[in-house]
C-alpha cells in the first residue's frame, strides 16, 4: 500500500533547477575528468544510437546495459565490479531484475553467475542502477520501484543501521521528455509514496540534468535556501542541476563520493546457510568427534573397514 505523504512536504521538496556546487573547478573545459566524463557521455550517445539496429527490444535493452558497464567499470576502484541480475538476502527473498550492481568482489562472489546473470547476496551490493533509454512521467514510477525492490531486502528501521546502510542508487536514463519539471516531480512524487529506507537517491538524464536528493539550509540571502547533495540519506528534499553535457560528470562525482566512503560489509555465506535452514541442524556436526589416542582412532578406522581375508587355495 502506497504511503500518502503530506501536501506542504512534497511543494517543499518542489524545487527546480536549484544549482548545487557537485564538481570543483567545473569551468575548466580541459580539466582531464571533464574530458574524460563528456568522452563517455559521447560513447553512451553513439551506443544507443547503434543499437537501434537491434530488432528485437529485449536485446536492445540488454545492449543499452552492457555499455554502461564496461565504460562505468575503468573508473571505479579496484576492488569493485559491476554485474546485472537479482539480488537475494538471507531469508530467501529475492529483488526485481537489476540493471547494474556496483558490487564489492573482494568481500564475497555472487551466489550464481551464469550467462552474464548473477544472483548476488545483497550486502556485497554497494550501488545500484537502473538503466532507462527514454523516461517519461508515466514511466518513473515503475524505475523506482525496481530499485526499491532492492532496498526492501534490507532489516527494516535501526536494524539495518538506517538509509546510510542501503546501496545508493540511482536511474539513468539516454533520453526523456522535454518537460524537465514535469518529470522531476514525477520522480519526487514516486519517492514520497514509499517508506523514507526505499527512497532512490538520485535521477540521471544524459546531457540535461541530475536530481538528488538533498538537505536544505536556510539562507537569509536566498529566500528559497541553499540545497546540498546528500545522497543514501533519507531526506524529504530533491533539487536538480542543470548540467547539460556535464550531468555525467556530476553523477560521477555523487557515485565516487558515496564510493569513497566505502566500509567493508559483514558478510558470510554461513549466515545465509543457518538462515535459511539450507542445511540440516547437525549435519556437519555429525561426523566430527576427539580422539586424543592414534592407536583408538586407527581402530576404530578398522573395525568400520574390515579387511577381507583371502582363502587358501588347497593343495
Amino acid at each position: 500500500m502506497l504511503r500518502e505523504r503530506p501536501p506542504e512536504r512534497y511543494r517543499r521538496s518542489g524545487a527546480r533547477n536549484r544549482i548545487i556546487s557537485l564538481v570543483a573547478g567545473i569551468a575548466l573545459t580541459d580539466h582531464p575528468l571533464r574530458v574524460a566524463m563528456r568522452e563517455m557521455t559521447a560513447q553512451l550517445s553513439s551506443a544507443l544510437a547503434a543499437s537501434a539496429a537491434i530488432a528485437h527490444n529485449a536485446s536492445i535493452g540488454a545492449a543499452r546495459e552492457t555499455v554502461v558497464r564496461e565504460l562505468l567499470a575503468p573508473y571505479l576502484p579496484a576492488r569493485f565490479q559491476t554485474a546485472t541480475g537479482t539480488a537475494v538476502n538471507k531469508v530467501g527473498e529475492r529483488s526485481d531484475q537489476l540493471d547494474v550492481m556496483i558490487v564489492d568482489g573482494t568481500a564475497g562472489r555472487p551466489f550464481v553467475n551464469v550467462g552474464g546473470q548473477s544472483v548476488v547476496p545483497v550486502e556485497l551490493i554497494y550501488a545500484c542502477l537502473q538503466i532507462k533509454t527514454y523516461l517519461a512521467p508515466s514511466t518513473v514510477a515503475g524505475a523506482v520501484e525496481n530499485l526499491a525492490s532492492l532496498l526492501r531486502l534490507f532489516p527494516p528501521g535501526d536494524e539495518a543501521g538506517g538509509a546510510e546502510e542501503r546501496p545508493f542508487t540511482a536511474i539513468v536514463t539516454y533520453k526523456a521528455t522535454r518537460d524537465e519539471r514535469e518529470l522531476f516531480e514525477a520522480f519526487v512524487e514516486a519517492n514520497l509514496r514509499l517508506p523514507p529506507e526505499e527512497h532512490v537517491n538520485c535521477l540521471l538524464v544524459l546531457n540535461k540534468f541530475v536530481t538528488v536528493m538533498s538537505e536544505r539550509e536556510e539562507d537569509p540571502a536566498n529566500p528559497h535556501g541553499n540545497y546540498h547533495p546528500v545522497p543514501r540519506y533519507a531526506a524529504d528534499h530533491w533539487s536538480t542541476a542543470s548540467f547539460g553535457e556535464d550531468s555525467t560528470l556530476a553523477f560521477y562525482v555523487l557515485l565516487s563520493t558515496e564510493l569513497a566512503g566505502y566500509r567493508p560489509p559483514d558478510f558470510s555465506p554461513w549466515t545465509y546457510v543457518t538462515t535459511a535452514e539450507l542445511l540440516p541442524s547437525g549435519t556437519l556436526a555429525r561426523y566430527w568427534g576427539r580422539y586424543d589416542d592414534p592407536d583408538e582412532l586407527a581402530e576404530r578406522r578398522r573395525s568400520r573397514h574390515p579387511r577381507k581375508r583371502r582363502k587358501r587355495r588347497a593343495d
